[in-house]
């Protein structure tokens, strides 16, 4: 009967059908050949690094970002025939930033796609929400507005916005990633409880035991390409002892490095503590103070060579052998040999291969928390220097041979570009990267070139006198070098640990040669404003 073998056909369809799914923007690629299924109920969990291409992916999905090449069937049919509407009424996006709205209590949050999208009458939709929002445990909560919830309880709002339209796919965007931990479980519980009713899921995260709890199967990128598919135990059984950072730390972890360093600077020598004093007839009350200030002494010093190896594996790019780590903090290897233990005991330094070391997976938290406060104490300066400009301003670190995008204020209206947060761009091809580079002293470029451009090898004069003219004139340019029609001036943030870069991007008839020179004493101003901000946040 044909009815029969068009249903076993539906059956058996892939909900999802991706095939060579690429995108680059201005000749640097972003994606590259992805390809997987999904059938109904399936769940697949996508990792990597920062930058790696996660939120590229699902963007592409509902049609935020336009590819390059490849296909995508949305249950046989192309979604670039879809209309948008109907598109990311059937694939559903939440993310990590919640994105309620704050003038809506909890019930009305959810209504509103339901009675904006699928047209459905008030009463309709308040009974549909209210189902929902029991179902992802807010029940009795429906009156409240975002800020009167928990972060955890705004992500199950979100995700039950996105649930409650009933999408063929729904696409979670790293949505524990702001979370606190014992909020984590919250939101992982509901995700479980959406993929065993049958609701297709693609879970974007950085934490690989997330992922392989909630999903079916497993994909991880790096630099925009598939390096692992397979079933979710699989994958994190290969993985199971690997931090899953960046091959060069991230600022994130760095900074939060320096906070510590600082903190222990101050434990171990407080500003106006008073010098030793030096009893004329000790007594035992005083032996015992000194044997406790010998013991506080030795835990201070402990804990600071802890901070110092650490910094030594994210210095030497996430990973180090014993004997480079004793060469580069000067000590004997049975030191820090029983330093590296303590810390892979304490999970923030895992056992990479025979006597190497890399970063590991406790220090994943203190990152994200570093990078979350680095983005807000950021997103004034960047909305300052968006206003006096009017075009996009981004803040960019230094992290292996890439300029690194963390921080932007967009402006409405403004021209797409390849600099988005997380993306990555080669530092010497950018001007946000020559501004990073010529924070380095000559000893460091020495090294970085050495690390990441080996092929470039003596160190070439011409980065040298480019690095030497950005110095001097205190800004980098570049016009269509990274992106036809785009020109962006950038100028250095001497912030602390980590070199960072403040960064103007628009088009090229507004952002002429002429004009950025006029830009960059604004730029300045408020970079010096910002680096001073950052430098006080890491004193404790």
């Amino acid at each position: 009967m044909p009815e029969i073998a068009l249903l076993e056909e539906t059956a058996t369809r892939p909900v999802l059908d991706i095939q060579g799914l690429s995108i680059s923007i201005g000749g640097t690629a972003l994606l590259s050949d992805i390809t997987c299924q999904l059938h109904r109920g399936h769940t697949l969990s996508v990792v990597g690094p920062s930058g790696s291409g996660k939120s590229t992916f699902l963007r592409c999905l509902n049609r935020l970002e336009h590819t390059s090449a490849g296909t995508v069937l949305l249950n046989g049919v192309p979604t670039d025939s879809l209309p948008a509407k109907q598109l990311r009424s059937r694939v559903g996006l939440v993310s990590q930033r919640f994105a309620l709205f704050g003038h809506l209590n909890t019930l009305s949050n959810v209504t509103l796609p339901l009675r904006r999208v699928r047209g459905m009458a008030k009463p309709a939709a308040d009974e549909l929400a209210a189902v929902w929002l029991e179902r992802v445990g807010l029940a009795g909560l429906e009156r409240r507005r975002p800020h009167e919830l928990s972060g955890g309880q705004q992500q199950r709002v979100a995700i039950a916005r996105a649930a409650a339209l009933e999408p063929d796919v729904l696409l979670l965007d790293e949505v524990t990633s702001a979370l606190d931990p014992e909020l984590v479980d919250e939101v992982e519980n509901v995700i479980l409880e959406l993929g065993a009713a049958g609701t297709t899921l693609i879970v974007v995260t950085h934490d690989i035991p997330f992922a392989a709890k909630v999903g079916d199967t497993m994909m991880m990128l790096e630099r925009g390409k598939v390096v692992e598919y397979g079933t979710a135990r699989e994958v994190r059984h290969r993985h199971a002892d690997e931090p899953l950072m960046t091959p060069a730390a991230s600022v994130a972890v760095r900074h939060g490095l320096a906070y510590y360093q600082a903190a222990v600077s101050f434990v171990a020598e407080p500003a106006g503590a008073p010098g030793p004093m030096i009893a004329d007839v000790p007594d035992k009350r005083g032996l015992a103070r000194d044997a406790e200030h010998a013991d506080a002494s030795s835990g201070v010093r402990s804990l600071r060579r802890g901070l110092e190896v650490l910094q030594a594996i994210a210095d030497a790019g996430g990973e180090a052998s014993l004997r480079e780590l004793s060469k580069r903090l000067q000590l004997a290897e049975s030191t820090v040999h029983g330093l590296l233990h303590t810390l892979v005991l304490s999970g923030h330094v895992v056992r990479t291969s025979e006597r190497r070391y890399g970063l590991g997976h406790a220090l994943i938290q203190l990152g994200e928390a570093t990078n979350r406060k680095l983005g807000v104490q950021a997103t004034a300066a960047l909305q300052l220097v968006a206003a006096l400009t009017g075009e996009n301003a981004d803040l960019a670190v230094l992290e292996g041979a890439d300029a690194v995008y963390i921080a932007q204020a967009v402006m409405p209206g403004s021209t797409r570009s390849a600099r988005e947060v997380e993306r990555r761009l080669p530092a010497r091809a950018t001007a946000a990267g020559r501004a990073l580079l010529s924070q380095l002293t000559p000893s460091e470029l020495t090294v970085f070139i050495q690390r990441q451009l080996p092929r470039a090898n003596p160190l070439p004069q011409q980065l040298v006198t480019e690095l030497a003219h950005v110095r001097r004139r205190g800004y980098a340019s570049e016009t269509d070098e990274v992106e036809p029609g785009i020109s962006c001036v950038a100028v250095p943030v001497a912030a602390g640990p980590v070199p960072l870069a403040l960064t103007v991007t628009g088009p090229s008839d507004r952002l002429t040669a002429e004009r950025m020179p006029a830009l960059a004493p604004h730029l300045r101003r408020v970079g010096e404003q910002l680096a001073s901000d950052l430098r006080r946040s890491l004193q404790p």
